[in-house]
């Protein structure tokens, strides 16, 4: 099974009183030692703070992943393991190389793929999911399920986020007495 340690980059320019926006990114990619990657599941972890606010998560076709049988991702959480993106063909059709769905717009960007959490224009609340913002910690899985011996292929998941503010982002607050 594969499975990497995601990087955060915090961004270049922040806006005033707000914290920055940071993206935390895996690379999912068949195990090329021993002549091939072996069927299975290929697993990769972002872990979004406490009190953070999702701005998007995306799946990027890096190249196209060949192999001997079926080979798709899902994106979800500990509530939902597909919530953000469904059943994703990874060899053919729905994501293939140089290619990208996100669910930042809704439906609009994400290929018809979507999961629970994503209606239209807005994301949702799936049970015991805290859409957008959340005052726990969670964690976004991408999931790769190959049917048979991998080949090849590369898809990059990343997940864009707001951390927690700090203790007094927006200034001391003031009060005129009236």
């Amino acid at each position: 099974m594969a499975s990497t340690t995601p990087v955060v980059i915090p961004a270049t320019q922040s806006w005033a009183g707000f914290n920055p926006v940071c993206a935390a990114g895996i690379k999912l990619l068949y195990n090329s030692g021993g002549g091939g990657g072996a069927a299975g599941t290929y697993l990769g972890d972002v872990v979004v703070p406490a009190y953070s606010y999702l701005v998007d998560v995306q799946l990027h076709g890096i190249s196209l992943w060949t192999g001997s049988s079926t080979i798709t991702a899902i994106v979800g959480d500990a509530d939902d393991d597909n919530g953000f993106f469904t059943t994703t063909n990874l060899k053919a059709t729905d994501l293939i190389a140089n290619e990208s769905i996100s669910v930042a717009a809704g439906t609009a960007l994400a290929g018809g793929l979507v999961g629970a959490y994503i209606a239209n224009s807005q994301w949702t609340l799936g049970s015991g999911t805290y859409a957008r913002y959340a005052p726990v910690a969670r964690t976004i899985t991408c999931k790769v399920s190959a049917g048979g011996t991998c080949t090849a292929g590369e898809t990059h998941m990343i997940v864009l986020f707001i951390p927690p503010f700090n203790s007094s982002p927006l200034g001391t607050p003031s009060y005129l007495a009236t």
